[in-house]
């Protein structure tokens, strides 16, 4: 499988409907080889990510967490479907 870039790409909110659709679709439009899956909803997110493996994605790196300092450490892009997310004391929002 050939990728646009192997830079980290987080996808948050991965743990809800929209969320798991979007990294799937990353994933087939071959937007990143190093995919982070983010969401505070651990047990969703683990049965997204079971699922995504079960594609049988060749090349592709999946991780996950329900820690957003560690979702988002080294992270060259991200895509959110989820509210606000708060990094520390200030949200992405504030940061933008």
């Amino acid at each position: 499988m050939k990728f646009l870039t192997n830079e980290k790409l987080v996808i948050s909110g991965a743990a809800g409907m929209i969320g798991s659709n979007m990294a799937q679709t990353a994933i087939m439009m071959g937007l990143s080889s190093n995919i982070c899956l983010y969401d505070v909803y651990l047990p969703g997110l683990e049965g997204v990510v079971e699922e995504l493996r079960h594609c049988s994605f060749p090349g592709v790196n999946i991780t996950f967490t329900d820690k957003v300092e560690e979702a988002f450490k080294d992270a060259k892009y991200m895509v959110s479907s989820s509210g606000e997310i708060e990094i520390g004391r200030a949200s992405c929002r504030e940061r933008v």
